[in-house]
Protein backbone atom coordinates (compact mmCIF):
# COMPACT_ATOMS: atom_id res chain seq x y z
CA UNK A 1 0.00 0.00 0.00
CA UNK A 2 2.87 2.38 0.91
CA UNK A 3 4.65 1.67 -2.40
CA UNK A 4 1.48 2.31 -4.34
CA UNK A 5 0.90 5.51 -2.43
CA UNK A 6 4.43 6.67 -3.23
CA UNK A 7 4.00 5.81 -6.87
CA UNK A 8 0.73 7.84 -7.18
CA UNK A 9 1.62 10.91 -5.14
CA UNK A 10 4.63 13.16 -4.71
CA UNK A 11 6.27 13.44 -1.33
CA UNK A 12 4.99 16.95 -0.90
CA UNK A 13 1.37 15.72 -0.83
CA UNK A 14 2.10 12.64 1.42
CA UNK A 15 0.84 12.94 4.96
CA UNK A 16 3.53 13.41 7.59
CA UNK A 17 2.46 10.36 9.55
CA UNK A 18 2.73 8.16 6.46
CA UNK A 19 6.22 9.37 5.64
CA UNK A 20 7.37 8.72 9.22
CA UNK A 21 5.96 5.18 9.10
CA UNK A 22 7.69 4.52 5.79
CA UNK A 23 11.06 5.84 7.06
CA UNK A 24 10.84 3.74 10.21
CA UNK A 25 9.93 0.69 8.21
CA UNK A 26 12.75 1.28 5.74
CA UNK A 27 15.26 1.66 8.62
CA UNK A 28 14.11 -1.61 10.21
CA UNK A 29 14.30 -3.41 6.87
CA UNK A 30 17.85 -2.04 6.35
CA UNK A 31 18.90 -3.17 9.84
CA UNK A 32 17.48 -6.63 9.22
CA UNK A 33 19.34 -6.87 5.94
CA UNK A 34 22.60 -5.71 7.65
CA UNK A 35 22.11 -8.25 10.46
CA UNK A 36 21.50 -10.99 7.94
CA UNK A 37 24.64 -10.02 6.02
CA UNK A 38 26.69 -9.84 9.25
CA UNK A 39 25.38 -13.24 10.35
CA UNK A 40 26.20 -14.72 6.95
CA UNK A 41 29.71 -13.22 7.16
CA UNK A 42 30.12 -14.52 10.73
CA UNK A 43 29.08 -18.00 9.69
CA UNK A 44 31.50 -17.89 6.76
CA UNK A 45 34.34 -16.68 8.98
CA UNK A 46 33.59 -19.30 11.61
CA UNK A 47 33.47 -21.99 8.95
CA UNK A 48 36.81 -20.79 7.55
CA UNK A 49 38.35 -20.68 11.03
CA UNK A 50 37.02 -24.16 11.80
CA UNK A 51 38.46 -25.43 8.52
CA UNK A 52 41.82 -23.82 9.35
CA UNK A 53 41.65 -25.06 12.97
CA UNK A 54 40.92 -28.61 11.86
CA UNK A 55 43.39 -28.82 8.96
CA UNK A 56 46.46 -26.97 10.25
CA UNK A 57 49.37 -29.33 11.00
CA UNK A 58 50.50 -27.47 14.13
CA UNK A 59 48.89 -28.44 17.45
CA UNK A 60 46.34 -25.82 18.60
CA UNK A 61 45.00 -25.47 22.14
CA UNK A 62 42.26 -23.19 23.48
CA UNK A 63 42.45 -22.66 27.26
CA UNK A 64 40.57 -20.75 29.91
CA UNK A 65 42.37 -18.27 32.14
CA UNK A 66 43.21 -21.09 34.62
CA UNK A 67 45.11 -22.90 31.86
CA UNK A 68 42.53 -25.69 31.44
CA UNK A 69 42.03 -26.99 27.92
CA UNK A 70 38.70 -26.04 26.29
CA UNK A 71 39.35 -27.32 22.80
CA UNK A 72 42.11 -28.90 20.73
CA UNK A 73 42.48 -29.45 17.00
CA UNK A 74 42.82 -32.87 15.29
CA UNK A 75 46.62 -32.41 15.07
CA UNK A 76 46.77 -32.65 18.88
CA UNK A 77 44.69 -35.84 18.87
CA UNK A 78 46.81 -37.36 16.10
CA UNK A 79 50.19 -36.39 17.61
CA UNK A 80 49.59 -37.09 21.32
CA UNK A 81 47.17 -40.00 21.01
CA UNK A 82 44.46 -38.65 23.34
CA UNK A 83 40.87 -37.96 22.28
CA UNK A 84 39.54 -34.42 22.54
CA UNK A 85 37.19 -35.49 25.34
CA UNK A 86 40.15 -36.89 27.29
CA UNK A 87 42.02 -33.60 26.99
CA UNK A 88 39.11 -31.24 27.65
CA UNK A 89 39.33 -29.79 31.16
CA UNK A 90 42.93 -30.98 31.72
CA UNK A 91 45.71 -28.43 32.43
CA UNK A 92 47.87 -27.56 29.44
CA UNK A 93 50.95 -28.37 31.55
CA UNK A 94 49.93 -32.06 31.44
CA UNK A 95 51.10 -32.05 27.82
CA UNK A 96 54.72 -31.84 29.10
CA UNK A 97 56.77 -34.48 30.96
CA UNK A 98 56.15 -34.32 34.75
CA UNK A 99 59.74 -33.36 35.54
CA UNK A 100 59.51 -30.27 33.29
CA UNK A 101 56.04 -28.95 34.12
CA UNK A 102 57.27 -26.50 36.73
CA UNK A 103 59.71 -25.00 34.23
CA UNK A 104 56.96 -24.88 31.57
CA UNK A 105 54.67 -22.98 33.98
CA UNK A 106 57.40 -20.40 34.59
CA UNK A 107 58.04 -19.96 30.87
CA UNK A 108 54.31 -19.61 30.13
CA UNK A 109 54.13 -16.74 32.64
CA UNK A 110 57.06 -15.09 30.83
CA UNK A 111 55.24 -15.42 27.49
CA UNK A 112 52.01 -13.97 28.89
CA UNK A 113 53.94 -11.05 30.37
CA UNK A 114 55.66 -10.43 27.02
CA UNK A 115 59.18 -11.26 28.22
CA UNK A 116 59.60 -14.08 25.69
CA UNK A 117 57.91 -15.30 22.50
CA UNK A 118 58.25 -19.10 22.64
CA UNK A 119 59.59 -21.93 24.76
CA UNK A 120 60.94 -25.37 23.85
CA UNK A 121 59.90 -28.13 26.24
CA UNK A 122 58.93 -31.52 24.78
CA UNK A 123 55.38 -32.91 24.74
CA UNK A 124 54.69 -36.40 25.99
CA UNK A 125 52.37 -38.76 24.11
CA UNK A 126 49.84 -41.16 25.60
CA UNK A 127 52.43 -43.95 25.11
CA UNK A 128 55.09 -41.91 26.98
CA UNK A 129 57.15 -40.92 23.93
CA UNK A 130 58.65 -37.41 24.06
CA UNK A 131 58.31 -35.11 21.03
CA UNK A 132 60.34 -31.88 20.80
CA UNK A 133 57.94 -28.94 20.32
CA UNK A 134 58.11 -25.15 20.18
CA UNK A 135 55.16 -23.48 21.94
CA UNK A 136 53.79 -19.94 21.68
CA UNK A 137 50.78 -18.36 23.38
CA UNK A 138 48.35 -15.45 22.72
CA UNK A 139 45.43 -14.08 24.71
CA UNK A 140 41.89 -13.39 23.39
CA UNK A 141 38.28 -14.28 24.01
CA UNK A 142 36.38 -17.54 23.52
CA UNK A 143 32.57 -17.70 23.78
CA UNK A 144 32.59 -14.32 25.50
CA UNK A 145 35.21 -15.19 28.10
CA UNK A 146 38.95 -14.49 28.48
CA UNK A 147 40.94 -17.30 26.87
CA UNK A 148 44.44 -18.23 25.76
CA UNK A 149 45.37 -19.75 22.42
CA UNK A 150 48.44 -22.01 22.28
CA UNK A 151 50.30 -23.13 19.16
CA UNK A 152 52.76 -26.04 19.47
CA UNK A 153 54.93 -27.00 16.52
CA UNK A 154 56.72 -30.33 16.18
CA UNK A 155 60.40 -29.44 15.72
CA UNK A 156 61.76 -32.99 15.50
CA UNK A 157 63.19 -32.36 12.02
CA UNK A 158 64.85 -29.15 13.18
CA UNK A 159 66.34 -30.86 16.26
CA UNK A 160 67.63 -33.77 14.14
CA UNK A 161 69.14 -31.35 11.62
CA UNK A 162 70.86 -29.44 14.44
CA UNK A 163 72.21 -32.70 15.90
CA UNK A 164 73.57 -33.68 12.47
CA UNK A 165 75.15 -30.25 12.09
CA UNK A 166 76.79 -30.48 15.52
CA UNK A 167 77.99 -34.02 14.78
CA UNK A 168 79.55 -32.89 11.50
CA UNK A 169 81.07 -29.89 13.25
CA UNK A 170 82.65 -32.16 15.88
CA UNK A 171 84.03 -34.42 13.13
CA UNK A 172 85.55 -31.41 11.36
CA UNK A 173 87.10 -30.21 14.63
CA UNK A 174 88.46 -33.69 15.35
CA UNK A 175 89.92 -34.09 11.85
CA UNK A 176 91.46 -30.63 11.99
CA UNK A 177 93.00 -31.29 15.39
CA UNK A 178 94.87 -34.29 14.02
CA UNK A 179 95.90 -32.32 10.95
CA UNK A 180 97.44 -29.64 13.14
CA UNK A 181 99.02 -32.25 15.41
CA UNK A 182 101.00 -33.40 12.38
CA UNK A 183 102.27 -29.86 11.89
CA UNK A 184 103.07 -29.57 15.57
CA UNK A 185 104.91 -32.89 15.75
CA UNK A 186 108.10 -31.59 14.08
CA UNK A 187 108.47 -28.70 16.52
CA UNK A 188 107.66 -30.90 19.52
CA UNK A 189 110.21 -33.53 18.41
CA UNK A 190 112.84 -30.77 18.22
CA UNK A 191 112.00 -29.56 21.74
CA UNK A 192 111.96 -33.10 23.14
CA UNK A 193 115.37 -33.78 21.66
CA UNK A 194 116.67 -30.66 23.40
CA UNK A 195 115.18 -31.82 26.73
CA UNK A 196 116.59 -35.33 26.29
CA UNK A 197 119.98 -33.81 25.43
CA UNK A 198 119.96 -31.94 28.77
CA UNK A 199 119.09 -35.12 30.69
CA UNK A 200 121.59 -37.35 28.87
CA UNK A 201 124.29 -34.69 29.06
CA UNK A 202 124.05 -34.30 32.83
CA UNK A 203 123.83 -38.07 33.36
CA UNK A 204 127.02 -38.53 31.34
CA UNK A 205 128.80 -35.74 33.23
CA UNK A 206 127.76 -37.30 36.56
CA UNK A 207 129.25 -40.62 35.49
CA UNK A 208 132.60 -38.87 35.03
CA UNK A 209 132.31 -36.90 38.30
CA UNK A 210 130.80 -39.43 40.71
CA UNK A 211 133.02 -38.23 43.57
CA UNK A 212 131.78 -34.60 43.26
CA UNK A 213 128.65 -34.77 45.46
CA UNK A 214 127.83 -31.06 45.06
CA UNK A 215 127.94 -31.33 41.27
CA UNK A 216 125.90 -34.54 41.33
CA UNK A 217 123.23 -32.95 43.53
CA UNK A 218 123.02 -29.86 41.29
CA UNK A 219 122.89 -32.04 38.17
CA UNK A 220 120.12 -34.21 39.61
CA UNK A 221 118.06 -31.09 40.28
CA UNK A 222 118.49 -29.95 36.67
CA UNK A 223 117.59 -33.40 35.37
CA UNK A 224 114.46 -33.41 37.52
CA UNK A 225 113.39 -29.95 36.33
CA UNK A 226 114.00 -30.92 32.71
CA UNK A 227 111.98 -34.12 33.08
CA UNK A 228 109.09 -32.12 34.56
CA UNK A 229 109.24 -29.72 31.61
CA UNK A 230 109.01 -32.72 29.27
CA UNK A 231 106.07 -34.06 31.29
CA UNK A 232 104.27 -30.71 31.10
CA UNK A 233 104.79 -30.65 27.34
CA UNK A 234 103.30 -34.16 27.07
CA UNK A 235 100.26 -33.14 29.11
CA UNK A 236 99.68 -30.14 26.85
CA UNK A 237 99.88 -32.40 23.80
CA UNK A 238 97.41 -34.86 25.37
CA UNK A 239 94.99 -32.05 26.17
CA UNK A 240 95.32 -30.65 22.66
CA UNK A 241 94.84 -34.05 21.03
CA UNK A 242 91.45 -34.26 22.71
CA UNK A 243 92.03 -37.43 24.75
CA UNK A 244 89.19 -37.43 27.25
CA UNK A 245 85.72 -35.92 27.32
CA UNK A 246 85.04 -32.23 26.79
CA UNK A 247 84.59 -30.51 30.13
CA UNK A 248 83.04 -27.08 30.45
CA UNK A 249 84.69 -25.28 33.31
CA UNK A 250 85.73 -21.83 34.43
CA UNK A 251 88.89 -20.94 32.52
CA UNK A 252 91.43 -18.15 32.94
CA UNK A 253 92.27 -17.38 29.31
CA UNK A 254 95.46 -15.55 30.28
CA UNK A 255 96.83 -18.58 32.15
CA UNK A 256 95.89 -20.86 29.28
CA UNK A 257 97.82 -18.68 26.82
CA UNK A 258 100.89 -18.51 29.06
CA UNK A 259 100.84 -22.29 29.60
CA UNK A 260 100.77 -22.79 25.81
CA UNK A 261 103.79 -20.58 25.13
CA UNK A 262 106.00 -23.64 24.59
CA UNK A 263 103.55 -25.09 22.04
CA UNK A 264 103.34 -21.76 20.22
CA UNK A 265 107.12 -21.48 20.00
CA UNK A 266 107.37 -25.05 18.73
CA UNK A 267 104.86 -24.43 15.95
CA UNK A 268 106.29 -21.24 14.42
CA UNK A 269 109.51 -20.30 12.68
CA UNK A 270 112.39 -19.08 14.84
CA UNK A 271 112.39 -15.93 12.69
CA UNK A 272 108.93 -14.98 13.92
CA UNK A 273 108.63 -12.93 17.10
CA UNK A 274 105.75 -14.00 19.35
CA UNK A 275 104.32 -11.12 21.39
CA UNK A 276 101.86 -11.71 24.22
CA UNK A 277 99.86 -8.75 25.57
CA UNK A 278 97.40 -9.80 28.30
CA UNK A 279 94.89 -7.77 30.30
CA UNK A 280 95.67 -8.48 33.95
CA UNK A 281 92.04 -7.76 34.96
CA UNK A 282 90.55 -10.17 32.42
CA UNK A 283 87.34 -11.90 33.65
CA UNK A 284 87.05 -15.68 33.43
CA UNK A 285 85.23 -17.51 30.65
CA UNK A 286 83.35 -20.83 30.58
CA UNK A 287 84.63 -23.42 28.12
CA UNK A 288 86.62 -26.56 27.50
CA UNK A 289 90.38 -25.87 27.79
CA UNK A 290 91.21 -28.34 24.97
CA UNK A 291 88.85 -26.56 22.58
CA UNK A 292 90.24 -23.15 23.54
CA UNK A 293 93.73 -24.51 22.93
CA UNK A 294 92.60 -25.68 19.50
CA UNK A 295 91.31 -22.19 18.64
CA UNK A 296 94.58 -20.57 19.72
CA UNK A 297 96.79 -23.11 17.95
CA UNK A 298 94.84 -22.80 14.68
CA UNK A 299 95.10 -19.01 14.71
CA UNK A 300 98.83 -19.15 15.47
CA UNK A 301 99.38 -21.84 12.78
CA UNK A 302 97.62 -19.69 10.20
CA UNK A 303 99.49 -16.58 11.26
CA UNK A 304 102.81 -18.41 10.93
CA UNK A 305 101.84 -19.74 7.48
CA UNK A 306 100.88 -16.21 6.38
CA UNK A 307 104.31 -14.86 7.38
CA UNK A 308 106.13 -17.76 5.72
CA UNK A 309 109.91 -18.13 5.86
CA UNK A 310 110.65 -14.45 6.38
CA UNK A 311 110.73 -12.35 9.52
CA UNK A 312 107.56 -11.11 11.13
CA UNK A 313 105.55 -11.06 14.33
CA UNK A 314 102.45 -12.64 15.82
CA UNK A 315 100.64 -10.85 18.64
CA UNK A 316 98.23 -12.56 21.02
CA UNK A 317 96.26 -10.06 23.10
CA UNK A 318 93.37 -10.21 25.55
CA UNK A 319 91.09 -7.40 26.71
CA UNK A 320 88.01 -6.98 28.87
CA UNK A 321 85.56 -5.48 26.38
CA UNK A 322 82.09 -3.97 26.26
CA UNK A 323 79.70 -5.61 23.81
CA UNK A 324 77.96 -3.53 21.18
CA UNK A 325 74.18 -3.87 20.88
CA UNK A 326 74.59 -6.33 18.00
CA UNK A 327 77.18 -8.37 19.90
CA UNK A 328 75.02 -8.24 23.02
CA UNK A 329 72.29 -10.10 21.11
CA UNK A 330 74.78 -12.48 19.49
CA UNK A 331 76.85 -13.37 22.53
CA UNK A 332 73.99 -13.68 25.06
CA UNK A 333 76.12 -12.44 27.98
CA UNK A 334 74.96 -12.55 31.59
CA UNK A 335 71.66 -10.76 32.02
CA UNK A 336 72.24 -7.07 32.64
CA UNK A 337 75.98 -7.44 32.03
CA UNK A 338 77.32 -6.45 28.61
CA UNK A 339 80.97 -7.18 29.40
CA UNK A 340 82.73 -9.79 27.30
CA UNK A 341 86.24 -11.08 26.61
CA UNK A 342 88.17 -9.99 23.53
CA UNK A 343 90.90 -12.28 22.15
CA UNK A 344 93.00 -10.92 19.29
CA UNK A 345 95.55 -12.80 17.19
CA UNK A 346 97.30 -10.49 14.71
CA UNK A 347 100.11 -11.19 12.27
CA UNK A 348 102.29 -9.17 9.90
CA UNK A 349 101.91 -11.71 7.09
CA UNK A 350 100.75 -11.47 3.50
CA UNK A 351 97.11 -10.71 4.31
CA UNK A 352 94.01 -11.76 2.36
CA UNK A 353 91.93 -10.18 -0.37
CA UNK A 354 88.16 -9.71 -0.03
CA UNK A 355 87.32 -12.94 -1.90
CA UNK A 356 89.59 -15.06 0.32
CA UNK A 357 88.29 -13.32 3.44
CA UNK A 358 84.70 -14.24 2.52
CA UNK A 359 85.61 -17.94 2.25
CA UNK A 360 88.02 -18.18 5.18
CA UNK A 361 85.57 -20.21 7.33
CA UNK A 362 84.41 -22.53 4.54
CA UNK A 363 85.18 -26.23 5.18
CA UNK A 364 87.87 -27.62 2.85
CA UNK A 365 88.87 -24.15 1.61
CA UNK A 366 92.60 -23.60 1.97
CA UNK A 367 95.15 -21.22 0.49
CA UNK A 368 97.93 -23.69 1.34
CA UNK A 369 99.25 -26.29 -1.09
CA UNK A 370 98.93 -28.93 1.62
CA UNK A 371 96.19 -29.14 4.21
CA UNK A 372 92.49 -29.87 4.08
CA UNK A 373 91.16 -26.42 4.96
CA UNK A 374 89.52 -27.48 8.23
CA UNK A 375 91.29 -25.12 10.63
CA UNK A 376 89.14 -21.98 10.50
CA UNK A 377 85.95 -24.01 10.05
CA UNK A 378 86.77 -25.78 13.33
CA UNK A 379 87.55 -22.43 14.99
CA UNK A 380 84.17 -21.02 13.90
CA UNK A 381 82.35 -24.10 15.25
CA UNK A 382 84.09 -23.92 18.62
CA UNK A 383 83.51 -20.17 18.98
CA UNK A 384 79.82 -20.57 18.15
CA UNK A 385 79.59 -23.43 20.64
CA UNK A 386 80.91 -21.04 23.29
CA UNK A 387 78.20 -18.50 22.27
CA UNK A 388 80.91 -16.20 20.93
CA UNK A 389 81.60 -14.30 17.73
CA UNK A 390 84.63 -14.10 15.45
CA UNK A 391 85.56 -11.44 12.90
CA UNK A 392 88.60 -11.02 10.66
CA UNK A 393 90.24 -7.90 9.26
CA UNK A 394 92.77 -8.26 6.48
CA UNK A 395 94.10 -6.76 3.27
CA UNK A 396 96.85 -7.88 0.89
CA UNK A 397 100.23 -6.89 2.33
CA UNK A 398 98.64 -5.56 5.54
CA UNK A 399 98.54 -8.70 7.70
CA UNK A 400 95.49 -10.23 9.35
CA UNK A 401 93.77 -9.76 12.70
CA UNK A 402 91.22 -12.20 14.09
CA UNK A 403 89.03 -10.85 16.90
CA UNK A 404 87.08 -13.30 19.02
CA UNK A 405 84.56 -12.12 21.60
CA UNK A 406 83.37 -14.56 24.26
CA UNK A 407 80.82 -14.05 27.05
CA UNK A 408 82.28 -13.91 30.52
CA UNK A 409 81.61 -16.84 32.87
CA UNK A 410 78.55 -16.80 35.09
CA UNK A 411 80.63 -18.05 37.99
CA UNK A 412 82.74 -15.49 39.80
CA UNK A 413 84.93 -18.16 41.39
CA UNK A 414 88.44 -18.44 39.88
CA UNK A 415 89.45 -21.65 38.12
CA UNK A 416 91.06 -24.35 40.16
CA UNK A 417 94.82 -23.96 40.45
CA UNK A 418 96.71 -27.18 41.17
CA UNK A 419 98.62 -27.11 44.42
CA UNK A 420 102.41 -27.18 44.11
CA UNK A 421 103.79 -30.66 44.35
CA UNK A 422 105.05 -31.59 47.80
CA UNK A 423 108.64 -32.72 48.20
CA UNK A 424 108.78 -36.41 49.07
CA UNK A 425 108.85 -37.09 52.81
CA UNK A 426 108.25 -40.85 52.71
CA UNK A 427 106.50 -42.53 55.61
CA UNK A 428 107.41 -46.19 55.81
CA UNK A 429 104.43 -48.29 54.78
CA UNK A 430 103.49 -51.90 55.37
CA UNK A 431 101.77 -54.43 53.13
CA UNK A 432 102.15 -56.03 49.72
CA UNK A 433 101.75 -54.29 46.38
CA UNK A 434 101.63 -55.95 42.95
CA UNK A 435 102.99 -53.69 40.18
CA UNK A 436 101.94 -54.64 36.63
CA UNK A 437 104.00 -52.93 33.91
CA UNK A 438 105.23 -54.20 30.53
CA UNK A 439 108.17 -51.73 30.35
CA UNK A 440 110.96 -53.48 32.27
CA UNK A 441 112.80 -50.35 33.42
CA UNK A 442 109.56 -48.73 34.65
CA UNK A 443 108.60 -51.95 36.42
CA UNK A 444 111.96 -52.16 38.18
CA UNK A 445 111.90 -48.49 39.14
CA UNK A 446 108.36 -48.82 40.53
CA UNK A 447 109.37 -51.89 42.46
CA UNK A 448 112.40 -50.15 44.00
CA UNK A 449 110.28 -47.08 44.85
CA UNK A 450 107.69 -49.22 46.63
CA UNK A 451 110.38 -51.09 48.55
CA UNK A 452 111.94 -47.78 49.57
CA UNK A 453 108.53 -46.73 50.92
CA UNK A 454 108.45 -49.89 53.02
CA UNK A 455 106.20 -52.20 51.01
CA UNK A 456 106.76 -55.76 49.90
CA UNK A 457 106.67 -55.59 46.11
CA UNK A 458 105.57 -58.22 43.60
CA UNK A 459 105.78 -57.60 39.86
CA UNK A 460 104.28 -58.84 36.59
CA UNK A 461 105.17 -57.99 32.99
CA UNK A 462 101.65 -58.23 31.52
CA UNK A 463 98.02 -58.88 32.40
CA UNK A 464 98.15 -62.66 32.05
CA UNK A 465 101.13 -62.93 34.41
CA UNK A 466 99.46 -60.46 36.81
CA UNK A 467 96.28 -62.56 37.02
CA UNK A 468 98.37 -65.69 37.74
CA UNK A 469 100.29 -63.89 40.52
CA UNK A 470 97.08 -62.47 41.98
CA UNK A 471 95.38 -65.88 41.89
CA UNK A 472 98.27 -67.36 43.92
CA UNK A 473 98.74 -64.49 46.39
CA UNK A 474 95.42 -62.64 46.53
CA UNK A 475 95.19 -63.14 50.29
CA UNK A 476 98.42 -61.17 50.85
CA UNK A 477 98.18 -58.52 48.11
CA UNK A 478 96.82 -55.23 49.49
CA UNK A 479 96.98 -53.15 46.31
CA UNK A 480 97.57 -53.51 42.55
CA UNK A 481 99.30 -50.81 40.47
CA UNK A 482 98.05 -51.68 37.00
CA UNK A 483 99.36 -50.28 33.70
CA UNK A 484 96.61 -49.57 31.17
CA UNK A 485 98.35 -50.40 27.89
CA UNK A 486 100.01 -53.84 27.73
CA UNK A 487 100.35 -56.76 25.30
CA UNK A 488 98.38 -60.04 25.54
CA UNK A 489 95.92 -58.75 28.19
CA UNK A 490 95.50 -55.00 28.66
CA UNK A 491 94.79 -53.18 31.89
CA UNK A 492 91.01 -53.11 31.49
CA UNK A 493 90.77 -56.87 30.86
CA UNK A 494 93.13 -57.54 33.76
CA UNK A 495 91.05 -55.33 36.08
CA UNK A 496 87.83 -57.23 35.35
CA UNK A 497 89.57 -60.60 35.67
CA UNK A 498 90.91 -59.62 39.11
CA UNK A 499 87.44 -58.31 40.05
CA UNK A 500 86.08 -61.74 39.16
CA UNK A 501 88.63 -63.37 41.49
CA UNK A 502 88.04 -60.83 44.28
CA UNK A 503 85.27 -58.18 44.04
CA UNK A 504 87.04 -56.12 46.73
CA UNK A 505 90.44 -55.94 45.01
CA UNK A 506 92.06 -52.49 45.30
CA UNK A 507 93.40 -51.29 41.92
CA UNK A 508 95.07 -48.06 40.85
CA UNK A 509 95.40 -47.63 37.07
CA UNK A 510 98.63 -46.01 35.84
CA UNK A 511 98.59 -44.47 32.37
CA UNK A 512 100.22 -41.90 30.15
CA UNK A 513 96.80 -40.75 28.92
CA UNK A 514 94.60 -38.11 30.54
CA UNK A 515 92.91 -39.12 33.80
CA UNK A 516 89.41 -38.08 32.64
CA UNK A 517 89.35 -40.69 29.87
CA UNK A 518 90.12 -43.55 32.27
CA UNK A 519 87.88 -42.26 35.07
CA UNK A 520 84.96 -42.09 32.65
CA UNK A 521 85.60 -45.61 31.34
CA UNK A 522 85.76 -47.11 34.86
CA UNK A 523 83.06 -44.97 36.50
CA UNK A 524 81.06 -47.04 38.98
CA UNK A 525 83.24 -50.15 38.44
CA UNK A 526 85.12 -50.02 41.76
CA UNK A 527 88.42 -48.52 40.58
CA UNK A 528 90.30 -46.93 43.50
CA UNK A 529 92.12 -44.27 41.52
CA UNK A 530 94.17 -43.20 38.52
CA UNK A 531 97.84 -42.17 38.53
CA UNK A 532 99.03 -40.33 35.45
CA UNK A 533 102.55 -40.98 34.19
CA UNK A 534 105.08 -39.66 34.84
CA UNK A 535 104.40 -39.50 38.56
CA UNK A 536 106.63 -38.48 41.43
CA UNK A 537 107.42 -40.50 44.54
CA UNK A 538 105.23 -38.21 46.65
CA UNK A 539 102.29 -38.61 44.25
CA UNK A 540 102.72 -42.41 44.32
CA UNK A 541 102.93 -42.46 48.10
CA UNK A 542 99.80 -40.31 48.45
CA UNK A 543 97.79 -42.54 46.11
CA UNK A 544 98.95 -45.69 47.90
CA UNK A 545 98.03 -44.33 51.33
CA UNK A 546 94.55 -43.26 50.13
CA UNK A 547 93.99 -46.61 48.45
CA UNK A 548 94.96 -48.61 51.53
CA UNK A 549 92.46 -46.61 53.62
CA UNK A 550 89.71 -47.55 51.18
CA UNK A 551 87.48 -50.31 52.57
CA UNK A 552 85.01 -50.72 49.66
Amino acid sequence: IACMNIASHSLDHMPVFARQVLETLAGQIGQAIAREQAETLRIEREANLNTLFNTIKDMLFVMDKQGRILRVNPAVVKTLGYTEDQMRGAPLLNVHPPAQREEAARLLVEIISGRRATYNIPAITKEGREIPIETSLASGRWNGHVAFFGVARDISARVEAEERRLSLERQVQHAQRFESLGILAGGIAHDFNNLLMIILGYVELMQYRLDDKAFSSESLGKIQRTARNASALCKQMLAYSGRGALIKETVCLNSLILDMDHLFQASISKKIALKIDLDSALPYIAGDPAQLQQVLMNLVFNASEAIGEGEGSITIATRASQCTEEEDRELKPNEGDARCILLEVADTGCGMDAETLERVYDPFFSTKFTGRGLGMSAVLGIVRGLKGSIKAESAPGQGTTFRIRLPRAHESAPPKVPAPEKQPTPVKGAGTILIVEDEEDLREMGKMTGEYLGFRMLSAADGCEAVDVYRRESDSIDLVLLDMTMPRMDGEQTFYEMKRLNPNVRVIITSGYANQEIEKRFAGKGLIGVLQKPYSMSALEEKIQLALKHTG
